[in-house]
């Protein structure tokens, strides 16, 4: 079962892209890969609408810093299928073949380990169906070990398991919902009981710090967060730079990985994707884990079933509590996806 194989904390490579970075092509990506292996952190997602993510994925595993001392069954790819664009999807069962293999081709690797159908939510339940069916086949060829389906709304992902479950015999392996654990909105929880209800076996919370809303830097221009949500998360970040001992991202982290994992028999195994642009960054998200959960047996502090670290958690409650209280009427307040001005093209 995925649920056994995944570290807690995952590698996410969605800011290995020209959105999230000036210059992606700069970044240390093999020397990020080979130091979170190191740790434990030993899954990377990531997906083709990303940009030369996969490309410098790809790169960075092929490097002998990291193919010298890690052989392809010690870590999990994790990538998508469907989305193109912005605004371009192709959900047709021909376009997943192709977009299997081409990820395939650019990570070195004659499986992956995991393919979601991407963004669910900007297509008909029946281009789900038609996608998730054909990542079932290439689940039967060897392939593709577990599939999946990912989306922005809970609720959206709450409909369609069902769905795949009548129309393709069963629910997928995995889903993974990104901004719906987080500081700010915690609306995950409920839903991916549900899920597991159905037959899920694992859930995967992406993006913790909500694309960058909870840095404690003003959101990107992209960012699709309304400005009363932006406002609410600098309200934040400015009390926690004047009364608290930690910045927001700092408690914001602290509040996914501490938070997620309490839930984490009843949530599908309180699995966190945290994207990494640099190798400070890694070392923070690795003082966090050092922070709230015990310390491992092994050499590696990033584990499948770590312990966590309840004292230390019942002394950041009071910290959690009047960061939370910072946003006011924005708690648990999300966006739309698509935006209500959107228009899909034709690929």
């Amino acid at each position: 079962m995925l649920s056994e194989e995944l570290p807690q904390v995952i590698l996410g490579g969605g800011v290995f892209n020209t959105q999230m970075n000036e210059d992606p092509e700069a970044l240390p990506v093999a020397e990020i890969v080979r130091r979170a292996f190191d740790a434990g952190v030993t899954a990377i997602d990531t997906s083709p609408y990303y940009g030369p993510s996969e490309e410098l994925i790809g790169r960075a595993l092929g490097d002998p810093r990291v193919a010298d001392k890690y052989a392809r069954e010690d870590y999990v790819l994790i990538t998508k299928c469907g989305r193109l664009g912005l605004d371009t999807f192709d959900y047709s069962p021909a376009q997943v073949h192709r977009s299997v293999a081409r990820s395939m081709r650019r990570f070195g690797t004659s499986y992956l380990d995991v393919v979601f159908c991407h963004d669910v939510e900007f297509v008909s339940e029946d281009e789900v169906v038609a996608a998730f069916a054909a990542l079932c086949a290439l689940q039967l060829e060897g392939k593709v070990r577990y599939v999946g389906i990912s989306s922005y709304h809970p609720h959206v992902i709450s409909r369609l398991v069902p769905r795949l479950r009548a129309a393709c015999g069963r629910a997928p392996d995995v889903v993974q919902n990104y901004a719906h654990f987080t500081i700010q909105n915690t609306t995950l929880g409920i839903h991916a009981q549900f899920w597991l209800a159905q037959g899920v076996d694992c859930v995967l919370n992406s993006s913790p710090l909500n694309m960058g809303l909870l840095s404690g830097r003003p959101a990107a221009a992209f960012h699709p967060a309304s400005q009363g949500l932006r406002d609410a998360a600098m309200r934040a970040a400015q009390h926690c730079a004047q009364h608290e001992a930690l910045s927001l991202p700092e408690v914001a982290l602290r509040y996914v990985l501490g938070k997620y994992n309490e839930q984490r028999d009843s949530n599908g195994g309180g699995f966190v994707i945290n994207g990494i642009s640099f190798v400070e960054e890694l070392d923070a998200l690795l003082a966090v884990v050092a922070d709230v959960f015990e310390p491992t047996d092994g050499p590696k502090p990033v584990t499948n079933r770590m312990t966590l670290n309840r004292k230390r958690l019942q002394e950041l409650e009071p910290v959690f509590e009047r960061v939370r209280a910072q946003f006011g009427e924005y708690l648990d307040v999300e966006w739309e996806s698509p935006p209500p001005d959107f228009v899909r093209r034709t690929p």
